[in-house]
């Protein structure tokens, strides 16, 4: 089922490195990262676009919801 809401987390204060479960596409997880970093987030009128960025400041992941 389809739906129009997004949830996006970005574990700040969690501990890195505890291990990840199992999680994959048909559970409906995009992306996610055992590690320390941080979520950035860009609006405009037309887009909304989430970076996900490591320790070191690279970018690891993006993702952009059009409206």
């Amino acid at each position: 089922m389809y739906s129009s809401v997004h949830f996006f987390t970005s574990g700040g204060g969690s501990k890195a490195f505890k291990g990840l479960g199992l999680f994959g596409k048909e559970a409906g997880v995009q992306f996610v990262f055992d590690g320390q970093g941080f979520l950035a987030v860009s609006m405009r009128v037309e887009s909304v676009l989430l970076s996900f960025y490591d320790v070191f400041g690279n970018v690891i992941y993006s993702y952009t919801i059009n409206r």
